[in-house]
Order: structure tokens, then C-alpha cells, then sequence
């Protein structure tokens, strides 16, 4: 039996220092939520993790951390993957940013008078949101070569604003945030049953029975 080892504050202040001045990220776990199992299983703690940088994340953005289920040994196996996992299509993104921008409120007006549809009211609704989402897609199509003309256009009008987008926002310490707190807020996986499931469809599944028991009404006879 392995005899516990007193936690150095100091040695734990500039372990994390070192995390925080070398750009790391702690990959979100997977799995099973604790890696170290002493005591016949009375004392548990995560201490097998990965630390990457954001050049990592730049080139394997859709990298997982899995916690295996262990055997003989008191640690979990930890695997870590770069592969793709298809999900089907992204979904579509809106910003509100877009609602101060020049003719979106003329593609929205003429997109939802101009629509004619078939069909009982909520399917027409359907067909409705589905013809403006298509319109508003097409309008941002035409829009990005615009923006990116302003943004050049800013660049190169004062030193200050030019620090501002390329010192602030377009740094690989921005992007490598960006793409770690999406991978965070990302689900790869989901335990179901007391199994680690990474199955698309499977997630898909219990994502949406645990909102349809979410929001069930109970109706009153």
C-alpha cells in the first residue's frame, strides 16, 4: 500500500506558474473522471492529464482525452486522439452583430414576404425559417470579402487600431484560446449506462431523451 505524499504549496504555486507562463492547456477529460484509485478505491484524484499548446490545438483541433477503464494496475489509461468525428452538418450560427450591418434588414423583409408555401401552419413555418436561413447564408457570403476590405482598410489607418486587431485578436495565444474553450464546450463523448460512449448517433440519442424528459409537461386530465 503506497503512502500518501504531502502536497508542497510552493512546488504546486510554480507548477502552475509554469502552466501559465508556457501557454498550456489541460485537455478536458473524458471517461472515467478520476485517473488514481488508492486505498481500495477510498482515496481518488486525477492525476494523469495532458498539457499541449496552442500550436497543438492549431493543427489537431478536434483532439480527445479518454480515461480507459483500469485492470490490475491503480491508474487509468489515458488515450489521447486526433481523429475526426463526423456529426453531420453544422449547425447554423447567427450573430447579432449582423442586425447592425448594411442590408440585412432588407434580406430578412424580403425573404419572409416574398416566401410562398404549401401545407399546414407549422410546416409552412418550417419551410419559412428554412428559406430565410438559406437567404441570410447567401447575404454572409456576399458580405465576407467586405468585411475583410474594412479590416484592411483599419489596419492601415492608424498604428494604434492596427495594434489593437492584429496585437489583440489575431495572435496565436487569441486563436489558441478561442479554439480551447470550444473544444471545452464541445461534447465528444457521454457516459450512458456506466459506459463511455463516443458514438455520434448515441449521443445524439441521449442528448435529445434528456431534453424531452427536460421539458415534458404534465397535462391534467
Amino acid at each position: 500500500m503506497k503512502d500518501s505524499t504531502p502536497c508542497s504549496a510552493r512546488s504546486a504555486l510554480g507548477f502552475n506558474r509554469f502552466i501559465h507562463e508556457g501557454g498550456l492547456n489541460d485537455l478536458r477529460m473524458g471517461g472515467h473522471r478520476f485517473t488514481y484509485f488508492c486505498h481500495d478505491d477510498l482515496k481518488l484524484s486525477k492525476l494523469d492529464r495532458f498539457l499541449v499548446c496552442s500550436d497543438f490545438l492549431q493543427f489537431f483541433p478536434n483532439v480527445t482525452v479518454t480515461a480507459l477503464p483500469r485492470e490490475s494496475s491503480d491508474h487509468c489509461p489515458v488515450l489521447l486522439s486526433t481523429a475526426s468525428v463526423d456529426f453531420g452538418p453544422p449547425p447554423f450560427w447567427f450573430f447579432n452583430s449582423w442586425m447592425d450591418r448594411d442590408g440585412f434588414a432588407k434580406v430578412v423583409a424580403i425573404a419572409w414576404l416574398h416566401f410562398q408555401g404549401y401545407g399546414t401552419t407549422d410546416c409552412i413555418l418550417v419551410a419559412k425559417l428554412k428559406h430565410l436561413k438559406n437567404k441570410l447564408k447567401e447575404w454572409r457570403a456576399s458580405e465576407l470579402p467586405k468585411e475583410a476590405e474594412d479590416l484592411t482598410k483599419l489596419r492601415n489607418k492608424k498604428p494604434r487600431i492596427r495594434w489593437v486587431i492584429d496585437g489583440d485578436e489575431n495572435t496565436i495565444f487569441f486563436h489558441g484560446y478561442v479554439k480551447n474553450k470550444n473544444m471545452k464546450n464541445s461534447i465528444n463523448g457521454i457516459m450512458t449506462n456506466g459506459c463511455w460512449s463516443t458514438d455520434p448517433n448515441q449521443i445524439k440519442k441521449e442528448a435529445h431523451r434528456f431534453f424531452r424528459n427536460k421539458f415534458k409537461e404534465k397535462w391534467s386530465s
